[in-house]
C-alpha cells in the first residue's frame, strides 16, 4: 500500500515508471535510457572457475574468470556436496534437518586448524550460509550457530546468515547453501527472477561451495535451477 501511494505521488506520467519500481534496479533502468552505451563487464575477480560455471550461462557473453587462489588459500575440494537423506521440509521455508547438518559443517570447518585459516598469513576465512528458499532457514541457521559457536567465534570468521537477497554484493571464503526443498515439492524454479536469487546465492563465494541438499536430481523437473 505504501508503494501505491508512492508510485501515485511520484510517479504519475513518468514513462518509465515500471522501471522506478521494486523489482527493477539501476542497471534495468539504464539499459532503456542508454541502449547504445551497454558495456558487458567480462571479467570475473570473485570465484575460482569451478565455483562460476553454475552462473556462466545467465551472461551473453562468457565470463573470463581471473581469481586463481596460491597454494596456499586453495581449498580443496572447492565444490562439496551433501545429500541429507531424512531431510524433510516443515512449514512453508524450513528444513530442519538440513540446518542441523550445516551448523555442525560450520563447527567442523571452524574448529580445523588447517582450514579456518588461510596458511601463511593466518587470517580466519570468512563464511556464509545461504538459504535457496527465503530467510526462515537461515534464521534458524544462525540461532543455533550462535549457541554452539558463540559470538566470538561468529565474530572472528564474519559469519553471517541470509537468503540471496542479504548477500547481494557481498562476498564470503567459504559459503554454505542450504537448498531447503524436499521430494515432495513439486514447484520446479525456473522463472527468470529465481535466475537472478540462483546466479546471486551460487556466486558469493571465493574458494569454496558447500551444497546441502534432501532432494537427488532424478527427484527434480530437469528444467529445475535446482537440478542444475
Amino acid at each position: 500500500a505504501k508503494i501505491d501511494r508512492l508510485e501515485h505521488g511520484f510517479l504519475k506520467g513518468q514513462p518509465f515508471k515500471t522501471l522506478l519500481l521494486p523489482g527493477s534496479s539501476l542497471c534495468d533502468l539504464a539499459k532503456v535510457m542508454f541502449p547504445d552505451k551497454l558495456v558487458m563487464l567480462k571479467e570475473h575477480f570473485r570465484c575460482v572457475e569451478p565455483i562460476i560455471r553454475f552462473s556462466m550461462p545467465f551472461y551473453p557473453e562468457p565470463l573470463v574468470p581471473l581469481r586463481v587462489p596460491t597454494a596456499q588459500e586453495r581449498l580443496d575440494p572447492l565444490l562439496v556436496d551433501i545429500y541429507v537423506e531424512d531431510g524433510q521440509r516443515e512449514g512453508d521455508k524450513l528444513n530442519p534437518r538440513e540446518a542441523e547438518v550445516v551448523v555442525e559443517e560450520v563447527r567442523r570447518f571452524v574448529e580445523d586448524p588447517v582450514l579456518a585459516r588461510v596458511p601463511g598469513d593466518g587470517r580466519p576465512r570468512t563464511i556464509g550460509v545461504i538459504s535457496l528458499i527465503g530467510a526462515k532457514q537461515t534464521a534458524l541457521i544462525n540461532k543455533r550457530l550462535l549457541d554452539f559457536l558463540g559470538e566470538e567465534t561468529i565474530l572472528r570468521h564474519h559469519i553471517a546468515c541470509g537468503d540471496s537477497a542479504t548477500f547481494q554484493g557481498n562476498e564470503r571464503d567459504v559459503v554454505f547453501l542450504s537448498m531447503v526443498a524436499d521430494p515432495r515439492l513439486k514447484q520446479a524454479q525456473t522463472a527468470a527472477h529465481f535466475e537472478q536469487r540462483f546466479n546471486v546465492a551460487l556466486s558469493r563465494a571465493r574458494d569454496r561451495i558447500v551444497l546441502v541438499r534432501s532432494v537427488t536430481e532424478e527427484e527434480l523437473n530437469p528444467a529445475d535451477l535446482k537440478a542444475r
